[in-house]
């Protein structure tokens, strides 16, 4: 008697264990079917020295299901990606919106130049499951003129140190160039930074 009931409470751990398994394995397939992609800032991917105050941040969808649509979204903004990855922005932080768009207006607190931003959204599809993608970056460069507030020297000076302390130097001359010219730039849908960055150089 004591081994009939042993062997049905494995036979029935067995069962849960069972149904369990499917129903992880349907919820992380509608994770991967529901992902945020191709994540950009002015239509660039983690772009050097911006000059725009409100950044449009924009992505994708990748769904392959059929009927497949975004009901939901957040965007996390901030300065240390990974609190950012954990959905946690302490430059701009939206709430649950209920909504299709794939593009905001970045609307948090002031950027600051010179700045490494890091940015991710979190999304809902038809059927209420949610992915956030991985965390990507933007650079601000001076911003405006007025951040200049001395010689040419001394805010060069700032310049180079904030450049060659920076962990990637694979685009230094870009960046150099693009914070030195893009307060001074006019903007036509977008920056000219973007534009002279997104030319190769």
């Amino acid at each position: 008697m004591h081994q009939s009931l042993s062997l049905l409470k494995k036979i029935f751990q067995l069962i849960v264990f069972f149904i369990a398994s499917v129903f992880y394995c349907i919820q992380l397939q509608a994770q991967q079917n529901c992902t945020p992609v191709n994540l950009t800032c002015e239509y660039m991917e983690n772009l050097l020295g911006i000059d725009a105050a409100q950044p449009r941040l924009s992505w994708q969808l990748k769904d392959t299901r059929s009927g497949a649509s975004q009901s939901a979204y957040q965007v996390f903004v901030g300065t240390d990606s990974q609190a950012v990855n954990n959905s946690k922005g302490n430059t701009w932080q939206t709430k649950k919106l209920s909504d299709t768009k794939q593009l905001i207006v970045f609307d948090g607190k002031p950027l600051q130049p010179f700045t490494k931003y890091f940015w991710t959204v979190k999304v809902w599809d038809k059927d209420g499951v949610s992915a956030i993608a991985k965390a990507v970056s933007f650079e601000t460069g001076m911003m405006d003129v007025k951040n200049w507030k001395g010689s040419w020297i001394k805010n060069l000076r700032r310049l180079i140190l904030w450049t060659f302390n920076r962990d990637d130097k694979s685009n230094l001359p870009q960046l150099v160039i693009s914070t030195l010219i893009g307060p001074f730039c006019s903007r036509f849908e977008g920056s000219c930074v973007s534009t002279f960055i997104g030319s190769g150089f």
